[in-house]
């Protein structure tokens, strides 16, 4: 999971990988920095296991966190 922390200690997850079973498919990136009412879940990702998942976050971390504060600011996405 990829997030900030706000000053008064809340966490704002940015995009995590979840590897709930979808009709599209298993293993997939949420990214939860993309703008409202864009398609959060991203099927079409490189990873396969956990170390690569921690890689791909960590990764693209800072551009992640970057647009989520471009496209919502510093509280939660409208769509909660």
């Amino acid at each position: 999971m990829s997030f900030f922390e706000l000053a008064d200690g809340s966490r704002i997850e940015v995009a995590k990988v979840d590897n709930a079973e979808h009709d599209e498919g298993e293993i997939h990136l949420d990214r939860f920095y993309r703008k409202t009412g864009a398609d959060i879940k991203d099927f079409q990702v490189p990873i396969s296991n956990l170390w690569e998942a921690e890689d791909h976050l960590n990764e693209h971390a800072r551009t992640y966190g970057q647009t989520y504060l471009k496209n919502h600011g510093k509280g939660l996405r409208d769509e909660g």
